[in-house]
């Protein structure tokens, strides 16, 4: 049945990686799919929905498409989302073609314990006060998917063994997408190294912003710290996935004329 998968950038319950997840069984099998990430769901949208209608008339196209099956309307590009800056962009398909990812490395040490109220609320998280910080570096580009962390550390303690990683806003004050990563670690002391693909995000770049990845104790969207530990990270490196290319979406509505008049349209304001 082919399908589309609509899921919210700010959403922690139900975070991009499912749609993700779905869009790659779905093309294993031939199933004609589409992916459309707009700001919001089960959280909270800080950084603008972007123009009314949007997703809705991707929804009408796809069930004109294949429920009335009228052969006439576009269903638009196989990836569209909405980017921290309210802007609408689409691609081919995802994954898109990457360019150059935004790498931050660095170390530092952090006392995880349950008294730390960690980061943000339960449906959001938030900057926090008590982390390692890593500056990124940055230019200006489009993300759009997966960062990909790996840490390499020791740590002693007791409890359930978990760090959590951020990527943060620090001119807007906030994490991407309110998403925040539960990292495990194993608190025997020895070294070891551990890699994790983070909770997708979707962030416009510009040239006065700043990010940091932070490596907290604890998150209020996963609850109360149940971890107390020192943690002593020797290393950590972080890669943000770019796009190549993304077009700017049209404005809400674009996708309910068929193909044949939307090229009419275009023709006669040329």
């Amino acid at each position: 049945m082919p399908t589309l998968l609509v899921q919210g950038t700010a959403d922690t319950l139900f975070t991009l990686d499912e749609a993700i997840t779905n869009l790659r069984i779905l093309r294993a099998d031939k199933v004609p799919a589409k992916l459309v990430w707009f700001c919001g769901g089960h959280g909270v949208c800080l950084t603008g929905a972007g123009p009314a209608g949007h997703v809705e008339a991707d929804v009408i196209a796809w069930m004109k498409r294949y429920l009335a099956r009228d052969a006439a309307v576009s269903t638009g590009p196989g990836f569209e989302w909405i980017a921290d800056d309210a802007q609408w962009r689409s691609a081919p398909s995802f994954p898109t073609r990457h360019g150059a990812p935004l790498v931050g490395e660095g170390s530092g040490t952090l006392a995880i314990n349950p008294t730390d109220t960690g980061s943000g609320t339960p449906v959001s998280a938030a900057p926090a006060a008590n982390a390692i910080n890593v500056p990124i570096t940055l230019r200006p580009s489009q993300v759009a998917g997966r960062p990909v962390l790996t840490m390499t550390y020791s740590a002693t303690g007791s409890g359930l063994g978990h760090a959590f990683a951020q990527i943060v806003d620090n001119t807007r004050n906030l994490a991407v997408g309110n998403q925040v990563t539960p990292i495990p670690i194993t608190l025997d002391g020895a070294t070891h190294t551990v890699t994790r693909k983070l909770d997708a995000i979707a962030a416009s770049v510009g040239a006065s912003s700043e990010y940091t990845l932070q490596i907290v104790g604890g998150s209020a969207v996963y609850g109360p710290v149940r971890t107390t530990a020192a943690l002593n990270v020797t290393r950590v490196r972080v890669a943000l996935p770019t796009v190549a290319t993304a077009t700017a979406t049209a404005k809400a509505g674009h996708a309910l004329l068929p193909a044949s008049r939307r090229a009419a349209r275009a023709a006669g304001s040329a």
